[in-house]
């Protein structure tokens, strides 16, 4: 029942992300690669490095648009499939620690359900992409744990070198997997299997596809993210609870009290799952490094795997800040944790010591995660991407100043407030929109037309404008000039 049940909220996940991926507006960020890379020289892509450029991601856009054509669903495509990747794993990973009962159903529902990590699973970004070839890697690992065969280690460096190459904020968790992971490694493969089956393949497959990307980078690419792990925790969890306002009011359709507790408490049981996680994979990769013992069981080999990696990820990213004073991992940067703090809640949870000492921790895990998955249901979203909220109807507006090119016949002058022009030359390109680039690096007056969000929203009245189209939701709109 359960797994009928797991299958068929699988499927409900992936249909929503195909239809978001059709039918969403494109992005900032996502226009920006695609105006950057699309239509470029093949060497842009591995020489023209910018924080954007997600390598793999870019490729595989590149060859879905030469395939299929450039709409926002073929340009998708790859967040797509990284995204079917993801739950598959989320799911087979749930199995292997809970079984097919209830609590099974409920980690995949809380891996699944994530309103922010479903925003990355369809959005044209190297996150999802990332995120699902992640997560295939531990899942792999715990294979070899379980039953070694030098196959799924030599799968699993390759999983881990596609994510980090995918997007390069996986380097963080993916090297926090294989040393949490050594322990293992080591006593089933030994030297050998830790270098000639595990290290050398990931290295090989990441340096061909980022060794000349990354030898044109600079420290100014690396420019988003937070200034203490606190603002990297208060991020997800406001991404999380908070998705369904992106102004985090308090509003809207999911229960204000929910969310305000799961905001106080969140912090507190993420600092003791790390911690207390944290000990517990030192005490199993010091048990396995000293060889002899029976095997590990899945809770515990997922304790060692995800709970390693949510500690030592977030070590590097803090010893990273520290020592280059690259800012630390931040909304999408850190998304990774969201899936790692999950299950190394129910991996702790389930491998805790004494019978009713376990019962006690698994039905405390399941109270914390079934109050953040409703929460989640509670902001099913298939119309908005919470960090682009100002574009989610930018599509609609854009065939409207279609409609106004072909009425004028003529170019048109067009002004937008800025972070929108990467969308407006996107669109006016696809839909075939003839349009002076004059005052897209701002609205500026004695222009025909303006795209104005935000606060530039008050220059439709001062430029005596006309509307002509408006999202409330979105505070986007299209203004004319007064003939």
């Amino acid at each position: 029942m359960c797994q009928a049940a797991a299958l068929a909220l699988l499927a409900v996940v992936l249909a929503a992300n195909v239809y978001r991926a059709a039918t969403q507006s494109f992005t900032t960020d996502e226009a920006y690669t695609a105006n950057l890379y699309l239509h470029a020289p093949f060497r842009d892509v591995l020489t023209l490095y910018d924080a954007n450029n997600h390598v793999l991601n870019t490729l595989l856009l590149r060859l879905s648009a030469a395939a299929l054509g450039v709409s926002e669903l073929t340009l998708r495509l790859p967040s797509l499939l990284g995204g079917a990747a993801y739950l598959i794993a989320a799911l087979l990973l749930a199995q292997r620690l809970l079984g097919r009962g209830p609590l099974f159903l409920l980690a995949f529902a809380a891996l699944a359900l994530n309103p922010f990590v479903l925003d990355h699973l369809s959005a044209a970004r190297g996150y999802g992409t990332g995120l699902g070839l992640y997560l295939w890697a531990v899942y792999l690992l715990d294979r070899y744990a379980e039953a070694p065969d030098r196959r799924w280690l030599v799968a699993c460096a390759v999983a881990l070198a596609l994510s980090v190459a995918a997007n390069l904020v996986f380097v963080f968790p993916g090297a926090a997997l294989v040393a949490a992971a050594t322990p293992l490694v080591l006593r089933h493969g030994g030297v050998p299997g830790l270098v000639d089956q595990l290290a050398l393949p990931g290295i090989a497959v990441a340096f061909v596809l980022l060794v000349i990307p990354l030898a044109h980078a600079r420290p100014g690419n690396f420019y988003f993210g937070a200034a203490s792990l606190a603002g990297t925790l208060d991020g997800l969890v406001v991404a999380s609870f908070y998705h369904s306002t992106p102004d985090q009011s308090d509003g809207g359709v999911a229960f204000p009290a929910l969310r305000r507790a799961l905001r106080l408490a969140a912090p507190g049981v993420a600092a003791a799952v790390c911690l207390v996680s944290a000990v517990a994979a030192a005490r199993m990769g010091w048990r396995l490094a000293r060889g002899g013992g029976p095997p590990v069981a899945a809770p515990g080999r997922l304790l060692l795997l995800a709970g390693g990696s949510l500690t030592g990820a977030a070590l590097l990213a803090e010893a990273v800040h520290r020592l280059w004073d690259v800012p630390l991992p931040f909304m999408r940067t850190a998304i990774y944790f969201l899936p790692l703090f999950t299950l190394a809640s129910f991996a702790l949870a389930a491998s805790t010591p004494g019978r009713r000492p376990r019962v006690a921790a698994l039905a405390l895990a399941a109270l914390f995660f079934g109050l953040c998955t409703a929460q989640y249901a509670l902001q099913w979203n298939t119309r908005y991407y919470l960090e682009w909220p100002h574009e989610a109807r930018m599509k609609t507006a854009m065939r409207r100043l279609a409609a106004e090119a072909r009425r004028n016949g003529a170019p048109l002058r067009v002004g937008a407030t800025v972070y929108l022009e990467p969308s407006v030359n996107f669109y006016a390109r696809l839909y075939g929109i003839p349009m002076n680039r004059v005052g897209l690096e701002g609205p500026v007056p004695g222009l025909d037309y303006y795209l104005l969000a935000g606060e530039d929203r008050a220059l439709a009245g001062r430029l005596g404008l006309r509307p002509l189209f408006e999202d409330g939701f979105g505070e986007l709109l299209l203004a004319a000039r007064l003939r």
